[in-house]
């Protein structure tokens, strides 16, 4: 019984110093309103630069949420957003939604890595026949350790204890 106890300790241990947890900071994010009408549908492009650092990893995500009022009656009827390089090369794959009508809110996303210290360029643009909102956000994901918490070295203490109760009852 001791050693599937102790190989049962050990297994919870590793597993808890193994752990992670990803972390995310938002290095762009921009969110807007794009008033169009049935009759005057409106449109929008903008350009914007953002630092990234060499060897991180990067989320992009693009999210249309939709009418203002009414989220699931009308969406953008395009909506885009690409990455470029310091060099003005894309990056990963352009981000599309060309969601259909009273779909609610659609999302699609990338990661990619940066490859030096620079800054990049975000390039968002769409067409819309409604007040439709829009959100675009790139974050850094990073993984960092998390530390064992006292509480598990007071439980695997408490364990040990238990077992060398137990022994002596045994015995």
């Amino acid at each position: 019984m001791f050693n599937k106890f102790k190989s049962m300790l050990t297994i919870c241990l590793l597993a808890f110093a193994s752990m992670q947890t990803a972390q995310a900071v938002a290095v762009y994010n921009s969110a807007s309103a794009v008033a169009g009408t049935d009759s005057a549908p409106a449109s929008f492009s903008t350009l914007e630069q953002f630092e990234v650092t060499g060897g991180s990893s990067y989320l992009a995500t693009l999210t249309d949420i939709g009418t203002v009022f009414l989220p699931v009656i009308d969406n953008f009827d395009a909506l885009s957003m690409v990455i470029l390089d310091d060099t003005y090369a894309v990056v990963g794959s352009p981000l599309l939604l060309a969601p259909t009508s009273g779909s609610g809110p659609a999302s699609v996303s990338f990661t990619f890595t940066a490859l030096s210290d620079a800054f990049y360029s975000v390039v968002l643009g769409g067409t819309t026949d409604a007040l439709s909102t829009y959100t675009a956000t790139i974050m850094t994901v990073s993984a960092s350790p998390v530390p064992v918490p006292g509480a598990i070295w007071f439980l695997g203490t408490g364990m040990f204890a238990l077992v060398g109760f137990g022994r002596r009852k045994s015995a």
